[in-house]
């Protein structure tokens, strides 16, 4: 078991457009920074300062591939981050592939981000104990 830490609760998503981010933004608790990013690269500089954080990847019918990998890689090169998966509906059959490369949780809807919101109110109570 990781021993508690006293590093804050970070969130960043990593996505193309910024609406996965303004989804979670309308329903995060006040207080909860919330990072964006464009590119698996930039996540990765941003999960080297803040290895703990809470990493939600969009898979995108152009990069499935490309995301699986990345999603892989990260649990693997950062086991004490959460890998979470947000997609269009259209992507849900990738569910259980996500899953298997790594991925905490996968959601295929903007009205499933109360989902992750949970999440990272778990994640960032057991940061505090």
């Amino acid at each position: 078991m990781t021993p508690p830490s006293t590093e804050p609760c970070h969130v960043i998503i990593c996505e193309a457009t910024g609406h996965w981010a303004t989804a979670a933004r309308r329903s995060a608790p006040a207080g909860l920074t919330i990072a964006e990013t464009r590119t698996i690269d930039e996540l990765r500089r941003q999960l080297d300062q803040a290895p703990r954080a809470i990493a939600v990847l969009e898979l995108a019918k152009e990069s499935t591939d490309d995301t699986v990998r990345a999603i892989s890689e990260l649990s693997d090169n950062y086991p004490s981050s959460l890998v979470l998966v947000v997609a269009d509906r259209s992507l849900v059959a990738w569910h259980g592939l996500c899953r298997e490369a790594g991925a905490t949780h996968f959601i295929a809807s903007p009205r499933q981000i109360g989902d992750i919101v949970g999440i990272i109110q778990r994640r960032k109570a057991v940061s505090r104990t």
